[in-house]
Formats: C-alpha cells, structure tokens, sequence
C-alpha cells in the first residue's frame, strides 16, 4: 500500500507499521486498520505559509472495547 493513491475498493488489513506516511500522522499506533478506500490527493497551502495534507479515506478501526473507542 506504501507510495500508493488510491486503493479504492480493495479492502486491506494493515497495521500501524504498514500504513502510507501521511495515515501515520493522524491515525494511533495502538490498533489496526481495515482500509477499503484510501486517495491521496495534492496538498494546498495557506496565505499563512502552512501546507495542509489532503486524502479521502474509509476505514473501520479494530477497537474492543468502549474505552478504548474514546481515545
């Protein structure tokens, strides 16, 4: 999945350590991730100079419990 665009439609299991770069930024290291769509798309800048990365993605969480879904 690494240095990939778009992987829409083929739903793959991934742990943290396998995730494209940009997911690694926003998503926990602690569970793993069913990702069924994943595009990403160009980043923009701000008029005050700040990159801002773009991506669509869909994606189910493995979390067993309620604690754990409040993180």
């Amino acid at each position: 999945m690494e240095g990939d665009n778009n992987t829409e439609n083929t739903p793959q299991i991934l742990s943290w350590g396998s995730l494209p770069e940009v997911l690694k930024s926003v998503l926990s290291q602690n569970y793993s991730y069913i990702i069924q769509n994943f595009i990403n798309l160009p980043s923009y800048q701000t008029q005050e100079d700040f990159e801002i990365i773009n991506f669509e993605l869909d994606m189910f969480v493995n979390i067993n419990d309620k604690e754990a879904a409040s993180e």
